[in-house]
């Protein structure tokens, strides 16, 4: 009985690995094209102390204080 049990879960086991290591044929994503800028950005979440920016439209080069070059 032991030896039935113990043959039936190297079975499955060895089933289940075999089952798991299928090549994917995942679609691959199409290329981004074009030019993209960051426009705004809307914060949602945040913790107490700044609640008051959940849900704002913010302009991102004021909010994080970018200076170009």
């Amino acid at each position: 009985m032991k030896k039935t049990a113990y043959c039936l879960w190297v079975f499955f086991a060895l089933l289940f690995v075999a089952g798991s290591c299928k090549k994917s044929d995942d679609v691959q994503p199409l290329p981004v094209v074009g030019a993209w800028t960051l426009d705004r950005i809307i914060l949602t979440e945040l913790p107490s102390p700044y609640d008051q920016l959940n849900s704002q439209n913010l302009d991102p080069l004021q909010f994080f204080a970018f200076r170009p070059y």
